[in-house]
């Protein structure tokens, strides 16, 4: 009501004939397309706005997706057991490497620096070509479905044959001989408690 006795007071001499109502009908209708014009801009930048904050929350959600998430009271104990893992994993490598070495020994038996160098480079490699090896090797055997991915991929049989049979039968056929042949040298020809130990280990 009192919107229209706004319009009946301003725009009276408007209403007095056809013409001013024809005025009066473009005046409201430039009313409109102005005010139309303006919330659309604001929609506009307001859903700019959301789209920028869908992208950003989309990117939150794959990296979460992608990385897990534990609550704060259990990172600082997962923390501790892999850093303990992690130790242990490398003295377990290094003492693989170690004894790997004695092993070369039975091979490169000659003496000085060469005979030295040959040792630690046999060493080296073989303990590093068996990291990947046995890797392998238990992801063909223990087949579970990898982190995040949602379909698991069928047993690669011809792997599993592969790493086992020529690989892990080779490589540990060949470690035996080396360990059986560098214990028998210390032990003077015969196979006793230092030649079991170096094949156990």
């Amino acid at each position: 009501m009192l919107r229209y006795n706004y319009f009946r007071l301003r725009f009276n001499q408007w209403f007095r004939n056809q013409e001013g109502l024809k005025a009066f009908a473009h005046q409201c209708m430039n009313w409109l397309m102005r005010s139309t014009l303006r919330l659309a801009a604001r929609l506009k930048k307001h859903n700019k706005q959301l789209s920028e904050k869908i992208k950003e929350l989309t990117t939150q959600l794959n990296n979460r997706l992608q990385h897990p998430v534990i609550d704060a009271d259990d990172f600082a104990t997962l923390q501790k057991e892999i850093r303990n893992y992690t130790v242990i994993e490398r003295c377990i490598i290094i003492a693989e490497g170690f004894f790997n070495f004695f092993a070369a020994k039975a091979i490169f038996n000659f003496s000085g620096w060469l005979a030295i160098i040959a040792q630690v480079v046999f060493s080296l490699v073989i303990t590093w070509v068996s990291i990947p090896l046995f890797r392998n090797l238990f992801m063909q055997v223990i087949h579970e479905n990898p982190y995040k991915r949602e379909e698991l991929e069928p047993r690669s049989w011809k792997k599993l044959v592969f790493f086992l049979i020529p690989g892990v039968i080779i490589y540990e056929s060949g470690m035996y001989s080396l360990c059986k042949l560098r214990g028998e040298k210390i032990e003077g020809g015969t196979s006793g408690f230092i030649t079991t130990l170096m094949i156990t280990i």
